[in-house]
């Protein structure tokens, strides 16, 4: 999966405000002072794929985020106003209940800071799997919702 671009009205401090990446490269990294929205960006962006990947979950925000998955150009947008999804797929409209064909199956954020703002976020999801698992020594925790998969790694041993 690679963003092309992400559009998000009404999350914290983000109006109007529109990233675009260039397809030159697989990484991208955010800097910036404190308080830019760097971190309400990458919240923002959880709670897009999490009403994604669950459906009847609406953001309380309007977005759109266009990628490309495999040979597939997706863009997805949500209008909080009009409540309402459209999903399209190579410039053609696509039922919104077919979407989890066009979501990826991995996702990877890193966060480096000060907070546990994304982990919190991260958090109701691995409260249900520790309700369904017993075991909490575990360093790695990995649970599936919806079909899609979770990983919060607890410990990062660099070698």
């Amino acid at each position: 999966m690679r963003f092309d671009e992400i559009y998000i009205d009404g999350y914290k401090n983000l109006k109007d405000f529109t990233v675009s990446f260039e397809n030159e490269s697989y990484l991208d990294i955010f800097l910036g002072r404190n308080g830019l929205g760097k971190s309400n960006f990458f919240e923002a962006l959880i709670l897009i794929f999490e009403s994604l990947m669950s459906k009847g979950t609406k953001t309380a925000f309007s977005y759109r985020i266009k990628y490309q998955l495999y040979n597939d150009t997706i863009s997805i947008s949500y209008d909080l106003m009009e409540d309402e999804k459209i999903l399209i797929v190579n410039n053609s409209h696509i039922l919104t209940k077919d979407i989890e064909v066009y979501i990826p199956k991995n996702i990877v954020l890193y966060y480096s800071g000060w907070s546990n703002r994304l982990e919190d976020v991260f958090r109701k999801f691995e409260r249900k799997y520790k309700r369904r698992e017993k075991s909490l020594n575990s360093d790695s925790l990995s649970f599936k919702e919806n079909g899609i998969r979770f990983v919060n790694i607890k410990k990062f041993i660099m070698i």
